[in-house]
């Protein structure tokens, strides 16, 4: 008699064993999936501008390796608290410093007459070594100006100083962060001795000196554009590192070395954790944390300061907690120049009224357009000019300053610091009470 296929039947111990090799093997391919999810190289779409050509970077550079004698040119600028810079050195020592450096000038002079373009930074591994000589640049124009006015001639001596601000407006153009802060550091060299003629100048050289500042403020670089820029570096510099070290190893770069790599011994354990989050982390999400960071912080940056945005949490990944950095006190910086631009502008134009008039004028809105193509807004307020009034003895003229209140022309002054430090007497910080003084709150 025939039978059918005779029936098997597992043990509990056959059966367990199956479930337990596929588990095994899920958990295979999910590790393996997920390993893949990981480590995923990501990429990156950042644009590549098209540099001017002639470029005056190029030009900017020749001058700047034609320099000699950069480290007398910065101790003859360099100020002690309390003691004016360059007041020790003899006037016939300035003179010959820009003499030895007249090659220098003439290229670099050359160089204004083309656009200027940083050429772009797509790789942590790019360097910047011209911005030390173009601060250099901007020293021994402003040495040149000191000359100028050690010779009675203050109008010369306003063209170098200018000479010097244009210079340092023109740095951060397609630059990262540092561009920017190099930019802001060459015009205040050059923008403080220039409070000092202002007093000086006949109406004609006064009205020169306010319509070429307002046309070079006019090319001031955004600090939402600086930090776009910022944005597009680190976005090629991440992507690159991430595919060629990875996570771990990039974060061990920005960390300075987690251990001696010849001592050899386990990763410290109080930077462990971090290195253990990164095993659950893809390189693409280390990649659009920063991303949406910078998105939002750009953003903030194109609205009014006084506006007071919030600054964007950081990123929870631990390569961006230590890659993604705060722009408050730099931005700061970059607001603060503006309004000392501005109110040079007006002091040179209130200089230019009073020469030919014999008086100051009673509003800002007398200085336009006839001295200026119009009044300065006042860039730390939310609205509005910069404040003015006249007084027995001359005029008040200020910004609000980072507080955004009107406190009447009372300038910010720490005298605690000014103690001992006399020349951050009234330097503004971010959290700096009271407002930006002209001639007062120097920057």
């Amino acid at each position: 008699m025939a039978t059918g296929p005779k029936k098997l039947h597992w043990t509990r111990g056959e059966k367990a064993l199956f479930a337990a090799s596929g588990a095994v093997v899920l958990l295979g391919v999910l590790g393996l999936v997920g390993w893949q999810i990981v480590n995923a190289d990501p990429f990156v779409n950042v644009p590549t501008p098209t540099l001017p050509n002639p470029n005056a970077f190029e030009s900017f550079v020749r001058a700047g390796d034609a320099l000699v004698e950069g480290p007398e040119i910065r101790r003859a600028l360099a100020a002690d608290d309390g003691v004016p810079r360059g007041a020790a050195l003899p006037l016939a020592q300035k003179e010959r410093l820009v003499q030895a450096n007249a090659l220098a000038l003439a290229t670099l002079r050359e160089g204004f007459a083309h656009p200027f373009h940083e050429p772009p930074a797509r790789s942590f591994s790019h360097v910047f070594p011209h911005y030390t000589r173009f601060r250099d640049l901007g020293r021994i124009l402003a040495l040149e100006g000191e000359a100028k006015a050690g010779r009675g001639d203050p109008g010369g001596a306003l063209d170098s100083y200018l000479d010097c601000v244009y210079l340092g407006q023109e740095v951060p153009r397609g630059g990262t962060l540092i561009g920017k802060l190099v930019g802001l550091a060459i015009v205040s060299i050059g923008r403080q001795p220039a409070w000092e003629v202002v007093p000086r100048l006949d109406a004609r050289q006064a009205r020169a000196g306010a319509a070429r500042i307002e046309t070079i403020s006019a090319r001031h670089v955004s600090f939402a554009d600086a930090l776009q820029e910022e944005s597009w570096g680190t976005q090629a510099g991440l992507a690159e590192a991430l595919r060629k070290d990875g996570a771990r190893g990039l974060l061990n770069t920005f960390e300075g070395g987690l251990r001696n790599p010849d001592a050899g011994g386990p990763i410290p354990h109080t930077v462990l954790p971090s290195h253990l989050r990164l095993v659950f982390t893809s390189k693409r999400k280390i990649l659009n944390n920063y991303v949406r960071f910078m998105d939002q912080q750009i953003a903030n940056a194109r609205e009014p300061f006084a506006a007071r945005l919030p600054e964007p949490e950081l990123p929870d990944d631990p390569v961006n907690q230590l890659l993604a950095p705060v722009f408050g006190q730099a931005r700061v910086k970059d607001v603060n120049s503006e309004v000392q631009n501005a109110l040079l502008t007006v002091a040179l134009a209130l200089r230019a009224y009073r020469a030919e008039r014999g008086r100051y004028p009673e509003r800002l809105a007398e200085l336009a357009p006839e001295y200026l193509k119009s009044v300065p807004v006042d860039p730390f307020a939310l609205e509005g000019p910069l404040r003015y009034r006249r007084t027995a003895t001359g005029y008040v003229l200020y910004s609000v300053g980072p507080d955004g209140k009107d406190d009447g022309g009372k300038p910010i002054e720490d005298a605690e610091i000014g103690r001992d430090r006399p020349g951050r007497r009234y330097a503004v910080q971010g959290g700096s009470r009271g407002d930006i003084v002209a001639g007062v709150n120097i920057y």
